[in-house]
């Protein structure tokens, strides 16, 4: 038997199995899955007609068969499977287009990238659920991507940065300077509202209320779950525990207020409660934060 036929077999058994797609399936009415099973394990030679089949039922160009080398696999793969690939990308199903893209032994940089920003997508959706852990698995997969573009995108490179080392520190009380220096993170797709926003709250952790103040009256920050939390917690520097455990109230009530916030508000509400002996609520919200930790974990 030619070994380039038993490369052939394999290489139809591998997309075979990536489409899960059974013997029977594949056969249709063309052809028996005896011959198929004694194709795939290099047993019989396929003729023309039958690799034509079996090319259109995968979705691959006759080509692909015979190419030898990763370049011409990965070639002939994209060839086939780039239209599917940007549907999946567009519809949002990131992890069938990451599936997609893994077909690739060689991906091209075009490749790398939607598979960035398909772990990008996922990593959004993890923090977005507070599943940290996760999101920290899908921004490192997202790093791995880009490492293999020759044009990568400083954009993104510089958001994963960013959100790597603010889940780190999304359970710490002082923010690490690093996080607070815009400039590290060159065209990142962080709003600048939120770099005001966590200069306003380092400012209120050294005792700086003015400038926090000055921070959370400008144009910069127009979230209202911002402005509250800035608020609130300059309230608790000035003692006025019972004013700051009304505004964080709110802030805890509202839903999109982010990973970030959500612990930090929790905190705060404890603190307050605690300083104003309802040790009930402080009960409660030490038990929400340990919950939210344990999320933050998965």
């Amino acid at each position: 038997m030619d070994p380039k036929y038993c490369d052939i077999g394999k290489k139809i058994r591998a997309l075979r199995l990536s489409r899960s797609m059974t013997q029977t399936e594949l056969c249709g009415d063309v052809i028996t899955r005896n011959m198929l099973s004694l194709i795939e394990n290099g047993n019989a030679t396929p003729s023309l007609p039958t690799l034509t089949y079996l090319a259109e039922r995968l979705e691959v160009p006759v080509g692909y068969f015979f190419a030898s080398s990763d370049e011409e696999i990965s070639e002939f793969t994209k060839m086939s499977r780039i239209r599917e690939i940007r549907r999946l990308y567009r519809s949002g199903d990131y992890a069938g287009c990451l599936s997609a893209c893994r077909e690739f032994p060689r991906p091209d940089d075009e490749i790398c990238m939607v598979m960035a920003e398909c772990s990008f997508a996922q990593a959004g959706a993890a923090c977005a659920s507070g599943t940290l852990t996760a999101a920290s698995t899908h921004l490192a997969a997202a790093q791995d991507a880009l490492a293999g573009c020759t044009y990568a995108s400083e954009s993104l490179a510089s958001t994963i940065r960013f959100l790597l080392l603010l889940i780190q520190c999304a359970h710490q009380n002082r923010l690490p300077q690093e996080l607070l220096d815009a400039s590290r993170y060159p065209s990142s797709r962080i709003p600048t509202e939120f770099f005001v926003y966590l200069h306003a709250l380092d400012a209120i952790d050294r005792n700086q209320l003015s400038a926090a103040s000055v921070l959370n009256e400008s144009e910069l920050i127009v979230s209202p779950i911002y402005r509250d939390m800035i608020s609130a917690k300059g309230m608790m520097k000035q003692d006025r525990h019972e004013d700051a455990f009304t505004l964080l109230q709110k802030v805890h009530a509202s839903a999109d207020k982010g990973f970030f916030t959500a612990f930090r508000v929790l905190d705060a509400l404890e603190s307050c409660a605690s300083t104003l002996g309802d040790f009930k609520n402080a009960y409660q919200y030490s038990t929400e934060k340990i919950k939210l930790l344990e999320q933050f974990a998965k």
